[in-house]
């Protein structure tokens, strides 16, 4: 969290009590340890004092502790013949979504988009004939970014003659010359 005083030499912090006593060295940047804190609002008291160790400034703000990531997470690709497709995707309390062709970290999204539960995606193919993916993973407002999941289809493309069963004829009736 941030702090601003023109001030202020020391400061305490405490959370759900307005009692403070550990008074530190004033910085205007504090982190605070919520990772053995039920997910609910929580009530933060910031206390400050000048250099005559009197309290200056006193105030609380309540936020809410959110550490669950979305969840019930689903993709799924629609049929079709072509490259272009309508995903249909589903998550409970998702409010963004990164979606990518290839697996990647969700360290490396960089396009969080809003979360829609249908999305005209182009897929990417490697080859004429394969199987093709499309990744997701979801974020909600307090950041919690969820598991990836993902679907894939095959893609064949209709203008492929690689497996496909059809005779080739040769006009046997054709004069050739050697020359």
């Amino acid at each position: 969290m941030s702090l601003i005083s023109d001030s202020a030499t020391s400061m305490c912090i405490s959370v759900d009590t307005s009692v403070c006593s550990d008074y530190i060295e004033f910085n205007e940047e504090y982190s605070l340890d919520f990772s053995n804190v039920s997910n609910e609002a929580k009530k933060v008291y910031v206390y400050y004092k000048d250099i005559d160790d009197k309290i200056i400034a006193a105030m609380n703000k309540s936020i809410m502790i959110d550490t669950i990531s979305p969840s019930d997470n689903s993709i799924v690709i629609s049929d079709g013949d072509t490259l272009e497709r309508n995903l249909i995707i589903s998550s409970e309390g998702a409010d963004y979504m990164c979606l990518s062709n290839q697996f990647i970290n969700s360290s490396e999204c960089n396009s969080w988009i809003p979360y829609s539960s249908s999305y005209d995606w182009t897929l990417e193919s490697f080859s004429e004939n394969t199987y093709v993916e499309v990744f997701v993973y979801f974020k909600d407002i307090y950041g919690n970014i969820s598991e990836v999941v993902s679907d894939r289809v095959e893609f064949k493309n209709n203008n492929s003659i690689a497996n496909n069963n059809d005779d080739i004829v040769i006009d046997d009736t054709l004069d050739v010359e050697n020359e």
